[in-house]
């Protein structure tokens, strides 16, 4: 994630530093991650935070939801202005596991767990 972060940034004339990602589990399928970072144009500078969470339900649709950008300064501001509208169209938004192309394989459960490591298990079983 930090590479595509610091690419658009770079094609905005903006340079990311010091990003850091947090996650924290809700539960076993619901997770919420926050994103900091300090960034500079020119003479401006800002400190970025780009929060959100991911929750899968027991038809096994992931749902992004809280999708948020809070910046400071002008910098920030115009950044969060660029990126609000993306987030919104994001927000909300759900997509079923169920249809990833695995062939005869079905989707069984699904589990995330946050520690010092990010950790996804998946169990999967024959369509029939």
């Amino acid at each position: 994630m930090k590479t595509t972060i610091t690419d658009l940034a770079c094609k905005q004339g903006i340079v990311l530093e010091d990003v850091r990602l947090q996650l924290q589990g809700r539960s076993q399928r619901c997770l919420d991650a926050a994103a900091t970072g300090a960034g500079t144009e020119t003479f401006l500078n800002t400190q970025l935070r780009l929060s959100g969470g991911l929750e899968i339900d027991d038809q096994f649709t992931a749902r992004l939801f809280g999708l948020d950008c809070a910046g400071e300064g002008t910098l920030g501001t115009l950044a969060c202005g660029f990126l609000a509208p993306k987030l919104q169209q994001l927000n909300q938004r759900e997509f079923s596991l169920l249809t990833l192309p695995i062939g005869e394989v079905k989707l069984r459960d699904v589990r995330i767990a946050v520690g010092d490591k990010l950790r996804a298990s998946a169990e999967f079983g024959s369509a029939a």
